[in-house]
């Protein structure tokens, strides 16, 4: 392709996303109310819902079909258990009217619909199979039919863009509305990777890399089509969708993007669709700014954001991710299951200064939040900030140490300065043993993977502090645990912590606690 040819083909992608749907209206209040509403399309590899029409201020919406990870559903996908999922993507200012036209069926009489975060207090409006709903603020919400997750509508919003950038710049990487298969896309040090508002990036790499066997299917394991490698101030973003949508049915494991010795990185607004393994696992990187970031996923092993070793300065913002493994997690690998790669003493390291903030979470398998498992290095200051779970609704399994939160640290580590706070989780119907995990086991949690770690000392999880904590669940019990001889090797506090509408005490029956020290204190009738 000529030159001239690659630039008329940016500006039609630009002139495609001029071309987008927009409003724009007054209210009677005469405060301007925009809309910006992006198509894909059309095209056989993006699938409409069958059971949504989504119009915002009398103009349609498209309507993405998924699905999400159902332990009670008879379908399945290459032997995963799923129902039906849906999510729409606009951006807004001002005050606008949502219209869901539903298919008959999905609201039932003796359920309730409601959206969440419940904290919004937006109330639906029902009227046969419409459902009217009012938003005053771009934000990330979900329409939940019966209220128990069955046949969800995630609504993804945002304030309108001002900083498009020049499909000309030669620093921008620039993908217009449209499906756009990627097998192998490098980023460079000073390059922005922009998805426009219609645009989808379907990963569909060819190398495998491997074999991997779940729900007794042997998978392939594929190379991460997208790559940012040894780079420095790169920014992924835009409207766009970065999708791994298809693979799993082709029995094919893929991940989205692999992030590796980065300095000064942001990845922000863009969604990511049906991974089948990790979402976004950075290694080894300084000054990283993940915000607005939306993952759907349904397959195992889809853990959502995870600083996993060497990093940091983390900053995890208004993310929200519904996915089916861990999601908001953080590790301190100090190897690949017990394999060193050749880089091993650049790459691995503590993980310090990490902050997931103002982010929903919507959990079908593992933990919603925590420290999970391979902490071989340091963990030092990290906090979980103003963090709602809308769902928690995984299976049990035979690695008994997950919890609506979760600190199940394997391999010897040190957890230091660990912090819970303004934690809500709405509604969780998961079959663990217990909503709070601490527990420093050495178990292993998958048995293709050898224990190479019960030859080093029991974890250390110390000076971590649970704050204003609101858990609403089917298994209250708060489990302390230690394996070693130390109690002290387990410190943990608990401040204004109340399961199930009781407040959890001292003397509470809902600790289960064995050689550890923790302390409970209820500030809630005081000014702290």
């Amino acid at each position: 392709m000529t030159p001239n040819m690659k630039n008329c083909v940016k500006i039609i992608g630009l002139l495609l996303c001029l071309l987008m749907v927009s409003c724009l209206k007054l209210s009677a209040g005469n405060e301007k109310t925009l809309v910006n509403l992006f198509h894909p399309p059309s095209d056989p590899r993006v699938k409409a819902s069958p059971y949504y029409t989504v119009n915002v201020e009398n103009q349609p919406v498209f309507v993405y079909d998924t699905h999400r990870q159902d332990k009670n559903s008879q379908e399945l996908i290459t032997g995963c258990p799923v129902s039906p999922l849906a999510f729409s993507i606009f951006d807004f200012q001002g005050k606008v009217q949502v219209k869901l036209q539903l298919k008959d069926g999905i609201l039932q009489q003796d359920k309730t619909p409601v959206v969440r975060p419940l904290a919004t207090g937006i109330k639906p409006i029902v009227d046969g199979n419409t459902v009217t709903i009012t938003l005053d603020k771009p934000g990330n919400y979900t329409f939940d039919p019966r209220g128990d997750g069955y046949c969800a509508l995630h609504l993804f919003t945002n304030v309108p863009e001002t900083d498009i950038p020049d499909p000309n710049d030669p620093n921008v990487i620039y993908f217009g509305p449209g499906v756009h298969e990627i097998q192998n896309l490098d980023v460079k040090s000073n390059q922005t990777l922009y998805i426009a508002g219609g645009a989808i990036l379907l990963c569909k790499p060819k190398q495998v890399t491997g074999k991997y066997k779940r729900y007794g299917i042997e998978l392939q394991t594929m190379a991460l089509p997208i790559k940012i490698v040894n780079a420095k101030n790169v920014t992924v973003r835009g409207r766009g969708i970065i999708s791994c949508a298809g693979n799993i049915e082709e029995k094919r494991r893929v991940a989205p993007m692999r992030l590796r010795y980065l300095e000064n990185f942001t990845l922000k607004d863009v969604v990511i669709l049906e991974a089948s393994t990790w979402n976004v696992n950075l290694q080894a990187c300084q000054n990283v700014t993940i915000d607005n970031l939306r993952i759907v996923s349904f397959y195992i092993n889809s853990d959502g954001i995870c600083p996993s070793t060497n990093c940091d300065n983390i900053r995890v913002t208004n993310c929200f991710v519904h996915n089916a493994d861990d999601s908001l997690e953080i590790k301190a690998m100090d190897s690949f299951w017990g394999h060193m790669p050749e880089d091993a003493q650049t790459l691995f390291g503590p993980c310090t200064n990490i902050l997931f903030e103002n982010c929903i979470v919507w959990n079908d398998l593992a933990t919603p939040m925590g420290i999970t498992h391979e902490i071989g290095m340091t963990i030092d200051n990290a906090t979980f900030r103003n963090i709602t779970v809308i769902h928690h609704t995984s299976k049990t399994s035979n690695f008994k140490v997950r919890g609506q939160i979760s600190i199940f640290p394997a391999g010897g580590g040190t957890v230091n300065n660990l912090n819970f706070e303004n934690i809500t989780v709405e509604s969780a119907t998961a079959l663990h043993e217990q909503c709070i995990s601490i527990d420093n086991t050495h178990e292993r949690w998958h048995g293709s993977i050898p224990p190479y770690h019960t030859n080093k000392p029991y974890s250390k999880i110390q000076n971590v502090t649970f704050r204003n904590i609101n858990i609403n669940t089917q298994n209250p019990t708060v489990k302390i645990k230690n394996w070693s001889d130390t109690a002290s090797d387990i410190d943990v506090r608990f401040e204004n912590v109340t399961i199930n509408n009781q407040k959890l005490t001292q003397s509470s029956e809902l600790i289960r606690s064995q050689n550890a020290n923790y302390q409970v204190l209820d500030y809630s009738s005081s000014n702290h």
